[in-house]
């Protein structure tokens, strides 16, 4: 009965790619070329970072605290996936009501939460595992055995969130799932927060900034912190380089035992009490709580800022956003990487150290945004699920609704954004000019990424879907990703003209200066109105599949 649930979700997936190959062949061959792309250029540009790390003598070194962070960002992101999967499947009344025990329906349904969550580890763990496995010269043989690890390394951050939400449901009862999750959430991130300020003064990225400001702060590459040792991802590492030959295989004949064991007590755990607690009838209660959510004095703000139309459609997207704790979790996770700074900040208050965390912090603030936009903006007209179908029926455009969604998104990650950037200004004594220029550059970052995320949503949309971290299609995500990507790499080339030339390291400093200024305003005014304009003629011409 379990392999009969695996078979049919492969099917699902199988039909669903044939789907969409006859539909829009146009389409799925364009985002298949751009997902080997963006996965060459990624491979690539890892294997020359270890190619490099290793000609320095500090290949073991990168390795670990590559994977550490690889293993963090994955269990970060790894909360809403798993109990989006685990607790918020609409197909769970179909699946009771089988004659399927349910230790069967919940492994199914864990060996899924690992699959949709590790799709957030393709992007750049597949690409990482594959360089190192280049930069190792591994033999044909340890390329299969690195196959079944790597499934182990992915299998065990879906065990312990599932293990963490069955536990949280034990102690706060069954009918608070969604604030299980939310609870879940800020442990996890408050954690991962620690680990990376543990972390982080031993990366790269502190030198690199240190020698770009001049500002004498130590930074040793030949040691590892204790934490990315003793982390799983250092019982990979220590499988993967002694598959390279690197260090005898017995090396890694004790990790790879914690692996199995680790693996396997987690997941017994989960279905010893999953069982019991995941039921229809827990599920049911779930679905029958209502959250109610008053803003009286909101609206009234809506009304006298925007027109009726357009602020009756911010007001529903706010709500919607309200209500939504799987997309308040995966906005969550991000923004506490901004308490690494501070939490760095108590070992020392120098006023040199103070400067290279205010750049550190505005790094991380465009990492938060990133990821915040991209979140948020893509989300939000999937979201709606089936009941678009009314808005598309409603005496408005489809222009109008988009821009809405433009602007609820833009208007809380640039705003969001703009409080850190004053957080980082204030905390740390930024220069008041610089401060000026960080709050600028991120709201109109914010805009230009919303843009960019809103049409992609429009151009592939996907509003039917049973589980709510799939509610964008493959196709926005990849082709938005890219499109973003590139977005910043432009816009981030059109700002380093300018401060190039501000900085006396280029000529003409009258004409290049707001030269730099103007292109990085042009090519955020078009990745905001190019996308949303084709978005909108896509859903025009939109037929319901039904």
């Amino acid at each position: 009965m379990l392999f009969f649930l695996l078979r049919l979700h492969l099917l699902t997936l199988k039909n669903s790619c044939r789907t969409s190959l006859h539909n829009q062949p146009v389409g799925a061959m364009a985002v298949l070329v751009a997902g080997l792309a963006t996965f060459g250029f990624t491979c690539v540009f890892f294997l020359w970072a270890l190619v490099a790390a290793q000609k320095l003598g500090v290949l073991r070194e990168s390795l670990f605290l590559l994977y550490y962070y690889l293993f963090l960002l994955l269990l970060a992101g790894s909360v809403p996936f798993v109990a989006s999967t685990l607790l918020l499947a609409e197909d769970y009344t179909l699946l009771f009501s089988t004659p399927l025990p349910s230790w069967a329906i919940l492994t199914a349904r864990l060996i899924e939460a690992t699959i949709i969550n590790s799709l957030q580890f393709s992007a750049l763990g597949v690409p990482a595992v594959l360089a190192s496995g280049l930069a190792l010269s591994l033999s044909p043989i340890a390329w299969m055995l690195l196959m079944p690890l790597t499934f182990l390394f992915l299998l065990l951050p879906a065990l312990l969130v599932a293990l963490g939400l069955i536990i949280l449901l034990r102690i706060v009862g069954l009918a608070r799932i969604r604030a299980s999750i939310s609870l879940l959430n800020v442990l996890m991130g408050a954690l991962i927060c620690l680990d990376i300020a543990i972390a982080l003064p031993h990366s790269p990225i502190f030198a690199l900034l240190a020698n770009a400001h001049s500002l004498p702060y130590p930074v040793v590459l030949h040691t590892v912190p204790i934490t990315a040792r003793l982390a799983p991802s250092g019982w990979f590492v220590t499988m993967l380089i002694a598959l390279g030959g690197q260090q005898p295989l017995s090396s890694a004949l004790l990790p790879t035992i914690v692996l199995l064991v680790s693996n396997g007590l987690l997941f017994g755990t989960v279905l010893l009490i999953g069982r019991h607690i995941i039921s229809d009838e827990t599920l049911s209660m779930e679905r029958s709580h209502t959250v109610h959510v008053s803003n009286t004095q909101g609206q009234n703000l809506l009304r006298r800022l925007l027109p009726d139309q357009l602020g009756g459609l911010v007001e529903r997207d706010l709500r919607l956003i309200l209500r939504d704790p799987v997309l308040l979790s995966q906005l969550a996770v991000p923004a506490i990487l901004f308490a690494v700074p501070f939490v760095l900040a108590l070992h020392d208050h120098s006023p040199d150290t103070f400067a290279l965390l205010f750049y550190l912090a505005a790094l991380l603030l465009g990492i938060i945004l990133y990821t915040q936009t991209s979140i948020l903006s893509l989300s939000l007209l999937g979201m709606e699920g089936r009941g678009y179908w009314l808005v598309l029926t409603a005496p408005i455009t489809i222009r109008r609704n988009l821009f809405a969604k433009w602007l609820t998104s833009t208007s809380l990650s640039g705003g969001f954004g703009l409080f850190l950037g004053t957080l980082d200004g204030l905390f740390f004594r930024g220069k008041f000019l610089e401060v000026i220029l960080l709050m600028g550059i991120v709201l109109i970052l914010s805009a230009g990424l919303c843009g960019i995320g809103v049409g992609f949503s429009a151009i592939f949309p996907r509003f039917l879907h049973d589980n709510p971290a799939v509610r964008v299609s493959p196709w926005a995500l990849i082709l938005g990703f890219v499109a973003a990507t590139l977005y910043v790499l432009s816009a981030g080339a059109a700002l380093a003209l300018s401060a190039f030339a501000a900085a006396d390291y280029l000529p003409a400093k009258t004409l290049l200066i707001p030269t730099g200024v103007c292109l990085f305003l042009v090519i955020s005014l078009l990745a905001i109105i190019i996308p949303i304009e084709i978005g909108s003629r896509r859903l025009e011409a939109y037929e319901w599949p039904y």
